[in-house]
Formats: structure tokens, C-alpha cells, sequence
């Protein structure tokens, strides 16, 4: 887990891919709850506290939507996939937190064969 951490820790650092993601959950978020439910919804996640933090996004959106949770994922998942130029499949046992740092880890390579 602390090796997750360490991995999700250095692909955020990275300023590009932090801002891909912000922009990710937020046009993840308004293309499932509209944009009157997105800001609802973002004032009461406190997103810029979460934006570095998907695994406490993760638990916020569950305690607001429960199972419901896995649809708006899904779509903030296609979203920041779609930026980094690669295709979003699901794999078992993987969880919100797990699927950025695949993001991350494909956009860094990304990165690195066109510089």
C-alpha cells in the first residue's frame, strides 16, 4: 500500500497530470450531476482538498451517493483516461485510487517517449 502511495505521490507531483486530473473529476462530476449539482456537491466535498487525495475522494462520494458511486467514478475514469491517451478498462479488484495511478504511470510514460 505504501509503495501505491509513494507511485500516486510522484504522478500528482507531476503539475500536468495534477491539473488533467482536477479537470477530469470536475467534467466527470458535472457530466453525471449537472452543473447545479456539481457545485452542490463540490462545496460540500471540499474538492480542493481532495483533488491530491483520490482515495479520500473516493469515501467522500460514497457517503453522498453510496453505490452509486462506482457510475460517477466511472465517468471521472473515462474522462482522465481519454486525456492521457489511453483506453479505460475495468480490472478486478482495482479501486478508484488504483485507477489514477494507472493514469498517472501511462501518462508519465507518455510523456517520456515524446520528449
Amino acid at each position: 500500500m505504501r509503495d501505491d502511495d509513494d507511485k500516486m505521490k510522484s504522478a500528482l507531483r507531476d503539475r500536468e497530470f495534477f491539473l488533467i486530473l482536477k479537470q477530469s473529476i470536475v467534467d466527470g462530476m458535472k457530466t453525471v450531476l449537472g452543473e447545479s449539482g456539481f457545485q452542490s456537491t463540490s462545496y460540500y466535498l471540499d474538492l480542493v482538498a481532495v483533488f491530491e487525495r483520490p482515495a479520500q475522494l473516493h469515501k467522500k462520494l460514497y457517503s453522498l451517493f453510496g453505490v452509486g458511486t462506482s457510475t460517477l467514478e466511472r465517468t471521472i475514469l473515462t474522462e482522465l483516461y481519454q486525456r492521457v491517451n489511453v483506453p479505460f478498462k475495468e480490472r478486478k479488484g482495482y479501486k478508484f485510487a488504483d485507477y489514477v495511478v494507472l493514469g498517472g504511470r501511462a501518462f508519465m510514460a507518455n510523456k517520456g517517449r515524446s520528449e
